[in-house]
């Protein structure tokens, strides 16, 4: 286990939305998570390390909440189970959101009356 690191790797889709690319099985263990972001400019691309995956998403204020890196979505701390698990709740979710295929799920704040009609 010299090199004991979960690679996540993110990009830029055509709307500027980061969305992930390759996210680790290893997440949420032990390892530490590595994240990077792809650059792509015509026919050049670059690898960026993310220092601040919250910041990069704009949840800078979330850093006492958890990360699902499939989904990109946050969730709080739990307090701690007779197992001593504070991730109980992220990690329920992504025992369910890892079936899926990676993506960057956006939940409105608030509906307008005419947009909770559209959801319907």
């Amino acid at each position: 286990m010299a090199n004991s690191l979960a690679l996540n790797l993110f990009t830029f889709d055509i709307c500027d939305e980061i969305l992930p690319v390759y996210i680790s099985p290893l997440n949420y263990t032990d390892w530490k998570s590595v994240n990077l972001l792809l650059l792509n400019c015509s026919e050049i691309s670059h690898y960026v390390a993310i220092s601040d995956i919250h910041r990069l998403l704009g949840k800078g204020k979330n850093r006492r909440r958890l990360l699902c890196y499939n989904c990109l979505q946050t969730f709080p701390l739990s307090k701690p189970d007779a197992s001593g698990d504070k991730n109980k709740i992220l990690n329920n979710h992504v025992l369910n959101c890892s079936k899926s295929k990676y993506q960057n799920v956006k939940i409105p704040s608030e509906l307008s009356d005419g947009q909770s009609q559209q959801l319907h």
